[in-house]
């Protein structure tokens, strides 16, 4: 098996990983939420929208990898410690750079958002500060971590994020050597 597909498959299956995590959401009592569900039947039965809730985000994952896999090196993106493994390379030794920088952002991150919280609760209405207080303790601590902190960043940054890249690459800089910055 070639290193780009163990590292499409080792992307998917991380990412994957988040998608069944939502399995342990109670999806009956979070539709049951909705503003246009409140008191209307499911309009399908709860296995179909468990099916769906996993195949749905299991394709967009796929193809976001996809799109990561193919576009990410044409305009100097990454993943050093998938590629790691994906070569069978050490993982240690390509994590180290990032250690630092991604232990000071969140260092920087989390208190920043929970202070923004704190100072702009008061001016958000109660309803929707119980439903977001609500919606919070529905998800499980697995579920925020696998979905919330790897499959987000698997659809938004290595594939939508690479995508916009590179069309803006290519669109504005032309493919004329590697992307910089437009200022």
């Amino acid at each position: 098996m070639s290193s780009r597909l163990r590292l499409f498959l080792i992307l998917w299956l991380v990412g994957f990983a988040g998608v069944l995590s939502f399995q342990f959401v109670d999806l009956a009592a979070l539709i049951a939420k909705l503003p246009n569900a409140q008191g209307k039947p499911l309009p399908l039965p709860m296995a179909i929208i468990r099916l769906l809730s996993v195949a749905q985000p299991a394709v967009m994952v796929g193809a976001a990898v996809f799109v990561g896999l193919v576009l990410a090196p044409r305009v100097g993106l990454s993943a050093p410690g998938a590629q790691a493994l994906a070569e069978r390379r050490p993982l240690l030794p390509c994590l180290r750079p990032q250690l630092m920088p991604g232990i000071a952002g969140a260092a920087i991150a989390a208190p920043t958002i929970i202070v923004c919280w704190l100072l702009w609760k008061p001016f958000l209405s109660p309803s929707f500060v119980q439903s977001a207080d609500e919606f919070s303790r529905m998800l499980p601590p697995l579920t925020r971590f696998l979905y919330g902190g790897i499959t987000e960043e698997l659809l938004l940054r290595w594939g939508l994020m690479t995508l916009l890249v590179w069309a803006a690459w290519k669109g504005l800089q032309k493919e004329k050597g590697a992307p910089r910055p437009a200022l």
